[in-house]
């Protein structure tokens, strides 16, 4: 057998092996956790704000699907809405009804009243236009208290304006008055439609409202007879604010331009910035807006009104041979102790209020609770009067003194009734108001906590203001400045930025134009060819000598934007050296500079 060999491996076996294997096990899990650990630790610190932001996002979903699931809750309905149940009050023990109005068949048969009979002193009102010389209303050198803030005051084309010695002759009492009486400029705003203006001329007894910058809701009329529906012309006056406004919530007005009994009359180029002034339009120029109207009732849009009107003239008018109804004030009885309230409560700013009763105090107005027999403060929620010269002249003075002061009218219309004593007034305890009407309060909707943005289709160029000033002796920089507001249309209550809605503005003599200082030696105008060397540079002197009109299109171009926009507003600008221009047909009014620093002095 042959011989062989044998390999052989020798191998160590141990008992400790079993043990090892588990250590070497849990070692390498330890690890692994430790590095996941580590990762997922960095993971966090690198993309916290994600997680922070994905439970926020998924809270703001949930919310936003349960506030779409909710039904929206429905709008209160006041439980004063649609009452014809009397007010009464106790005299003597008996309680009466407040408003003694006639029984419906008594007003159906009721002979329409053409006059109160009264012979008013007044007998014919010339109200003031921009026809008169305007330059003369500004030249008056008056340096008064009054003055001063009647240069501060809203006065604008729309008012006139009026002048101190123009104010006193206002409240003087003669069978020829001469007053401003708003409506002064064609340019002046408040455009009401041809349509309207036709509608508004049929009326004979009007009873109106007013809602601006999408105020209050409109109310139906109710309580009226079958035989007033015919005689009374029931008119809300709009703005396109409140017509959006109201055209959201399903009030859509018809061919007819009604919404139930009310005529829709929307008026455009509203000349305050303040819609409390605005609303004093069609509140206190009745007779401006319906020429052929012979009695009036206005009714503050926060109230409803529930009484036929034809028996309102009878109960207060015609029964107490008054040509003025107006109701007393609830609270307070004295003009200074109102001027306090409506600090407090915030309607107007002290220096406001000061400013106006202290110009009260100098006039010599009595601190007294009664004037000329009456209550000296009334409530001006509701005013029913005759359309007369007497009652149209307060009316105007009334009016005045709102745009010259505050706009709370409370406060001025003691001292009108103080200053002109008209007869045939009836001031109706507050009752008798709480009969009229149903008081729903005013309605604080969205559309203030948001902004009307308005758009270049609301703002045609046909509709555009053309002005005129003389630059002769006038401060360039102020003239341009001045220019520059009415171009870009900053004046208007509705400014834009992005929007083309201002004038056109025409300057003549502009080689009269001045400057303040060294400014014509020292100022320099520079422009290049687009060649090297190509720079010139000319003093203010040579420039106005060669080509003037460049200096104040130079000086306007500046402090308009640049852009698109700031070009086609540059357009609306026309210079000519001298006094001359070729836009008569434009009709041009003069540019209303209250600036007194913009005339050079010596």
């Amino acid at each position: 057998m042959p011989s062989s060999t044998i390999r052989s491996i020798s191998i160590t076996v141990s008992d400790d092996d079993g043990a090892a294997a588990p250590r070497r096990t849990r070692a390498g899990r330890r690890k692994v956790v430790r590095s996941l650990g580590q990762r997922a630790v960095r993971l966090v610190a690198r993309w916290w704000p994600i997680l922070l932001l994905l439970p926020a996002v998924a809270l703001l979903l949930f919310e936003a699907s349960r506030l779409r699931a909710s039904p929206s809750p429905a709008p209160p309905v006041s439980s004063s809405l649609g009452r014809l149940d009397p007010t009464t009050r106790l005299v003597h023990g008996v309680r009466e009804p407040c408003l003694k109005v006639l029984s419906p068949k008594s007003i159906e048969n009721l002979v329409f009243h053409e006059g109160s009979g009264l012979d008013g002193v007044v007998k014919r009102i010339i109200y003031k236009t921009d026809d008169d010389d305007y330059d003369s209303h500004h030249s008056e050198a008056n340096s008064t208290y009054l003055l001063q803030h009647a240069e501060a005051t809203r006065f604008n084309l729309f008012t006139g304006f009026q002048t101190v010695p123009e104010r006193e002759e206002s409240f003087k009492v003669n069978e020829t008055v001469s007053v401003h009486c708003g409506f002064y400029s064609d340019n002046g705003g408040f455009k009401i439609s041809d349509d309207d203006v036709r509608y508004m001329r049929t009326c004979k007894v009007v009873v109106s409202t007013c809602a601006f910058g999408g105020g209050d809701d409109l109310y139906q009329p109710i309580g009226m007879v079958n035989s007033s529906i015919g005689k009374v012309c029931y008119v809300a006056f709009w703005d396109a604010v409140t017509l959006s406004t109201q055209e959201a919530e399903g009030k859509l007005t018809g061919d007819n331009e009604m919404i139930g009994r009310w005529r829709i009359i929307v008026v455009k180029n509203l000349p305050f910035v303040d819609q409390r002034l605005n609303g004093k339009i069609p509140k206190m120029l009745t007779h401006r807006l319906f020429p052929e109207a012979s009695y009036s009732i206005w009714v503050d849009s926060k109230y409803q009104f529930r009484r036929d009107p034809i028996g309102v003239l009878e109960a207060l008018l015609w029964r107490t041979n008054s040509t003025f109804a107006i109701s007393e004030h609830g609270a307070r009885t004295n003009i200074y102790d109102e001027g306090k309230a409506i600090v407090q409560k915030h309607k107007a700013t002290p220096e406001e209020v000061e400013v106006q009763l202290t110009q009260y105090r100098q006039d010599g107005m009595p601190d007294e609770k009664r004037l000329h027999g009456l209550k000296a403060l009334a409530e001006a929620s509701i005013i029913v009067r005759e359309l007369t010269p007497l009652t149209n002249h307060f009316m105007c003075a009334w009016f005045n003194e709102v745009v010259r002061f505050t706009s709370r009218d409370q406060l001025s219309f003691p001292y009108v009734l103080w200053r002109l004593n008209m007869p045939g007034i009836n001031m109706f305890p507050v009752c008798t108001r709480r009969d009229l009407v149903n008081s729903l309060g005013h309605t604080r909707k969205d559309i203030w906590n948001t902004t009307w943005y308005p758009k270049a289709a609301d703002h045609v160029t046909t509709e555009k203001t053309w002005y005129v000033v003389d630059a002769e002796d006038k401060i360039l920089g102020r003239l341009a400045s001045a220019i520059a507001v009415h171009m870009r249309g900053k004046n208007e209550p509705t400014y834009t930025p992005s929007v083309d809605m201002g004038a056109f503005v025409i300057v003549v003599n502009a080689e009269k134009v001045a400057v303040s200082g060294k400014k014509r030696s020292q100022k320099l105008y520079k422009r290049h060819s687009g060649r090297p060397g190509g720079m010139k540079e000319e003093t203010f002197d040579q420039l106005q000598k060669r080509i003037p009109e460049r200096i104040i299109e130079h000086a306007v171009r500046g402090m308009l934007p640049k852009g698109r926009l700031g070009r086609r507003l540059f357009t609306h600008l026309k210079v000519y050296k001298g006094s001359e221009h070729p836009h008569v047909a434009q009709k041009p009014v003069p540019l209303p500079i209250r600036d007194k620093r913009i005339m050079k002095s010596g």
